[in-house]
């Protein structure tokens, strides 16, 4: 699905209390995106994170125009 909105301008991954996992899935994915691409890495918001509950990880794509 990420690969279907290439080109992209910025990758930011999400996790609640789960930077390694985040990790991981950054450099699974990392040969769908240009080396211009950034990338984020993002722990969610207490809130949103205690709705989800830790260790989940997910990601947002920035399109680029």
């Amino acid at each position: 699905m990420a690969k279907d909105l290439t080109p992209l301008e910025t990758i930011a991954l999400v996790h609640a209390n789960a930077s390694e996992d985040a990790q991981r899935l950054l450099r699974q994915t990392k040969g769908l995106f240009s080396p211009n691409c950034k990338a984020l890495s993002v722990d969610v918001a207490p809130v949103l994170g205690a709705h989800i509950s830790p260790g989940v990880v997910g990601f947002a794509l920035i399109k680029r125009a």
